[in-house]
């Protein structure tokens, strides 16, 4: 992600306010991340793209591709925001806060667990 990341935050703010043109922009940044993966099984380079495997050199290695079905879920956003109509909805009182105090929270709670089972 430190290459294609950036690169779909850049895609939504060109087409900002064009949500066709968004998602559009949006899948084509997803199909070449997932094109690139299937460039690296065939011909292995440098981990430039953070791959999530190092295919060994000269080998073609499937296994990138072996569970590659949670990559389908990389449209699941584009699907969501299909069907975002322009207008803020309603919220729930204290949903503000609680999102606040609900992310630092839980990374606190992953962290501890982390230590106690390293420990």
């Amino acid at each position: 992600w430190p290459f294609f990341g950036p690169l779909i935050i850049l895609t939504f703010d060109v087409f900002h306010g064009d949500m066709r043109r968004s998602l559009f922009g949006y899948c084509l940044v997803v199909l070449f991340y997932e094109a690139s993966i299937v460039f690296q099984i065939i011909l292995p380079i440098s981990n430039f793209f953070d791959f999530p495997t190092q295919p060994d050199p000269g080998i073609l290695n499937f296994s990138v591709l072996e569970n590659s079905w949670h990559y389908l879920g990389m449209f699941l956003p584009a699907i969501l925001l299909s069907f975002y109509e322009g207008r803020k909805g309603t919220a729930f009182p204290g949903s503000k806060w609680g999102f606040y105090i609900f992310y630092p929270a839980h990374l606190a709670v992953l962290a501890a667990i982390k230590h106690l089972l390293i420990s």
